[in-house]
């Protein structure tokens, strides 16, 4: 049965206040429901690893939660609570709806940024902290690399040094495993936890960050990447979209609505670069120059002419070095960074479409509209539309 317009339904968030990715999925929960004439919320402060439940004696409409337990999941469905699941775990997907960021296509990115960053060695430090987690995340950023041809070095902290171990040992061990590994390294770590355990150990071990170990995290936290020593590089996983989206599927369960998907993957905006990859890892003068100068000014709306120029070499000479060291082109990295860049202004801004192309260096939107929807496979209005 449809509800009244004027009806405001009591909505529980289950989602951890203690990260970035928590906070920004309630932020876009409650700009949807300020948009759709506002709801109730129950929220009460939690970790990410706390084990929630629904609040004893709470009779609402509906829940948003990162449902990470079979417990929770089938307290949800034994109550008939509209409910949706903004975590990769899957419990009683046939009848709760799962809405979370794409893991794997985090992973894939952040593989091709290291590459095109110039990275020939790789390594991953994962979270071991999480039962019955399948890492997505990890898989496909070992999975990218491997069919590029290079191997990846996977971190495997000891079971005993896990949450109730000293730091200190599990510091010394992080020490000798990054002894270990080839340099100049390309590190994706899970989330800036991780990062600052890497950052931590590789300062106490006298290993350079970013000049002997480039680190990316998985998870944008604004508090906990800045705090790091250099600050992390990390993707923005779109959190907040992907609060949006799940509160819009939501409405449609409290509204007797069965939507039109059971589970939806956000797709991540993109790389947040800081100083923890700032040094490129090429040992060519002319391809270091080159994507110096092609990061700088590639919003300009610079072609590969004006490289060639800049750096002094032939155009074919220029293509050679990129595709022997970097397995891409001049034009293709400005191309990418364009459509990077217009991708994070139609998530997190609200600039027209003009707007957008202009501070991308296409001479009109007409033109920046069917490169942006060549690169993506969707347009700028339906990219904003889906977060």
């Amino acid at each position: 049965m449809t509800r009244r317009k004027d009806f405001r339904p009591d909505v529980a968030l289950l989602v951890e206040t203690s990260t970035s990715w928590g906070r920004q999925i309630v932020r876009g929960i409650c700009d949807y429901a300020f948009h759709h004439g506002g709801w109730h919320f129950h929220l009460e402060p939690h970790g990410r690893y706390e084990e929630v439940s629904l609040p004893a004696g709470w009779r609402g409409d509906g829940v948003i939660g990162r449902i990470t337990t079979e417990r929770l999941a089938k307290q949800l469905v034994a109550q008939g609570i509209a409910a949706v699941n903004v975590s990769c775990y899957e419990f009683e997907t046939a009848r709760i709806p799962v809405c979370t960021c794409d893991e794997e296509a985090i992973g894939t990115m952040a593989a091709d940024y290291l590459l095109r960053r110039g990275h020939r060695n790789f390594a991953y430090f994962g979270d071991s902290m999480r039962r019955h987690y399948n890492d997505r995340l990890g898989n496909s950023f070992i999975s990218y690399l491997g069919s590029k041809g290079f191997p990846c070095n996977i971190c495997k902290l000891p079971a005993k040094l896990g949450r109730t171990s000293h730091w200190s040992d599990s510091r010394k061990w992080l020490e000798s495993w990054l002894r270990s590994l080839p340099k100049p390294l390309g590190l994706l770590v899970w989330n800036d936890v991780r990062g600052r355990q890497i950052t931590e150990a590789c300062r106490h071990c006298g290993i350079r960050v970013p000049a002997d170990v480039a680190i990316v995290s998985g998870g944008l936290d604004d508090l906990l990447g800045e705090i790091s020593r250099p600050p992390l590089t990390a993707v923005d996983p779109s959190a907040r979209q992907v609060g949006f989206v799940a509160a819009s599927i939501l409405d449609k369960l409290m509204n007797g609505e069965t939507p039109q998907a059971f589970h939806t993957i956000i797709p991540p905006v993109g790389i947040v670069e800081k100083q923890s990859t700032e040094i490129l890892a090429v040992d060519d003068e002319y391809l270091a120059n080159a994507l110096a100068f092609i990061k700088e000014n590639a919003l300009r709306g610079i072609c590969v002419e004006d490289v060639v120029r800049h750096v002094s070499l032939s155009r074919r000479g220029l293509e050679c070095r990129f595709r022997q060291k970097l397995g891409t082109s001049p034009l293709k990295e400005i191309r990418h960074l364009r459509m990077s860049h217009a991708r994070h202004l139609l998530v997190n801004t609200h600039l027209h479409v003009g707007e957008i192309a202009d501070a991308c260096g296409y001479r009109s939107p007409d033109i920046f509209t069917r490169a942006f929807t060549q690169y993506y496979g969707q347009s700028p209005l339906q990219c904003r539309k889906m977060g």
